[in-house]
């Protein structure tokens, strides 16, 4: 069995107040949660990920205890968030590719009429929007379930202080 690299998120904080969002105290700063995030883009989502925080400031257990729930919850949100826009997106595409179907479908009756532009104009916009569904799955759907699983690797990665 292949052993997994282990990378290392190192964070220096020179004063446990900039670890806090400035309008919610319970809360991971977005700055820090973005700065997570942005260094864990230069590792593989199959390789374990550790945040390493040292800080200047004595911590208590509890106050560790709420960073690692903190920047749990930050990153829980964003994969609530994204499956919630995997939902709606779900929604989106079946309507147009349904959508797609009927103009493709009225376009075949309407040239049968032997009015050609107005069934050309269905046609292309019946197969535009069935297009779009297939564009969103094969390229906008791939890089949100990317940003899923390192998101998932965020929630589940060790935290640990000062070492």
């Amino acid at each position: 069995m292949k052993s997994k690299n282990i990378n290392v998120i190192d964070i220096i904080v020179s004063d446990k107040e900039d670890l806090y969002n400035n309008f919610n105290s319970k809360k991971l700063s977005s700055e820090l949660g973005s700065y997570i995030y942005n260094q864990s883009l230069g590792y593989s989502i199959k390789d374990d990920i550790k945040i390493n925080i040292k800080i200047e400031d004595e911590l208590t257990k509890n106050e560790k205890n709420d960073i690692v729930d903190m920047i749990r919850e930050y990153f829980g949100l964003s994969i609530r968030e994204t499956l919630i826009y995997y939902k709606y997106n779900n929604f989106k595409k079946i309507v147009l590719f349904i959508l797609g179907i009927i103009l493709i479908y009225i376009s075949h009756f309407v040239g049968t009429i032997n009015d050609f532009l107005i069934s050309e104009v269905f046609l292309i916009i019946g197969w535009v929007a069935i297009w779009e569904v297939f564009e969103n799955i094969l390229l906008v759907e791939s890089k949100k379930k990317f940003k899923l699983k390192r998101l998932k690797r965020l929630v589940k990665c060790k935290i640990s202080f000062g070492e």
